[in-house]
């Protein structure tokens, strides 16, 4: 549940508005700019927290140790593309104009 609520604080740190969280998943497509395969990754662990919070989702057999670790992974990978990419790359390229 912890990792969709990291979904729903994404959503809306990047304005990405929505009635629920499907809407604004939807949304942040729009907003920033992710590899599908993260896009992918968020709407499994929406999905997976689904399950985890309403009796009545079942779209997860099982919410063991494995689905958690995998989701905490996946929930590290989306961050770091969302958050830290974009600030590594300013620091390589502020180091190449610095040297020439």
């Amino acid at each position: 549940m912890m990792v969709r609520r990291l979904l729903e604080e994404i959503c809306e740190d990047s304005h990405a508005h929505g009635k629920d969280l499907h809407q604004r998943l939807t949304a942040l497509r729009e907003k920033v700019t992710l590899p599908e395969e993260l896009f992918e990754a968020m709407g499994e662990l929406k999905a997976l927290g689904n399950d985890a919070a309403h009796i009545t989702a079942k779209t997860y057999e099982v919410i063991g140790k494995d689905e958690a670790e995998d989701s905490i992974e996946l929930a590290k990978e989306i961050l770091k593309a969302r958050y830290q990419l974009k600030t590594l790359l300013a620091r390589l390229k502020a180091r190449k104009r610095g040297a020439a």
